[in-house]
């Protein structure tokens, strides 16, 4: 009898022990978790900041760019020939007819007027 009662008190305090080290991992997961999410938020505001419209500008015009006087744009036909080469390479079903590119105009670009 004696045996059994010490075989209980001894189980009680494994698993109050074993509870004890769970609560401690519990909180210290909990404490990562905050400063995760406090990090994640500082994050956040500095890719914010680091995007704002003005401070690229600043930093372009710093950098020597100038405004476009005049846009253009270039229409892209479907699917590219570089796209055959990535529809073989990585086995899509890319369509077999790839259009001619377009043929360059004086000055080396390929924009149409």
């Amino acid at each position: 009898m004696f045996g059994v009662f010490c075989a209980s008190v001894f189980g009680v305090v494994a698993l109050n022990a074993m509870t004890a080290a769970e609560a401690v991992e519990a909180r210290d997961i909990e404490a990562r978790i905050v400063a995760n999410e406090r990090q994640l938020s500082r994050l956040v505001a500095e890719v914010a900041a680091l995007e704002e419209p003005a401070r690229i500008r600043t930093l372009a015009e710093e950098s020597g760019m100038i405004v476009a006087p005049t846009t253009r744009f270039l229409p892209v036909q479907r699917p590219l020939p570089a796209d055959a080469g990535f529809a073989a390479a990585f086995d899509v079903r890319a369509s077999t007819s790839v259009p001619a590119a377009a043929e360059p105009v004086p000055g080396g670009s390929l924009m149409r007027e």
